[in-house]
């Protein structure tokens, strides 16, 4: 075993124990982010290594990754030994929307039709009209 081999199967170890704690704990789940932070990746890591742990915990059969209900972009880790699953993450809370404008937008669905809409009252029209007539 190389020793790059032997730091990501010791990092791997560190990831799984973080997603065991938690599962056991009914505990939402660490992110990649904080679980590359527990396995020691440089601080720029996105989350990336961490990624790339858990696929290889999957690829075990270690692990299974389920998408999360209450939460975009978080996930929920079922522990295949015990069957134990780490907790939903908490509904995030909705930004209050801007109060309404005091005045109607000045939109083309809003618009008021033209009383006239084709020109009939042109007086071009109606004098072209008479001649004709």
């Amino acid at each position: 075993m190389t020793p790059r081999q032997a730091l990501h199967n010791k990092r791997m170890e560190i990831a799984y124990d973080a997603l065991c704690k938690a599962a056991e704990a009914g505990e939402v789940g660490p992110t990649n982010i904080e679980l590359s932070k527990m396995c020691g990746y440089q601080e720029g890591d996105s989350g990336a290594g961490a990624s790339n742990l858990l696929q290889s915990l999957v690829r075990q059969h270690r692990i299974r990754i389920l998408p999360a209900t209450t939460h975009f972009r978080r996930r929920l880790v079922e522990i295949v030994a015990t069957g134990k699953c780490t907790a939903n993450p908490p509904e995030r809370k909705k930004k209050p929307k801007a109060a309404a404008k005091a005045e109607p937008s000045k939109s083309v669905a809003t618009k008021t039709p033209p009383s006239d809409p084709v020109g009939y009252n042109d007086p071009r029209l109606i004098a072209a009209l008479e001649g004709v007539g």
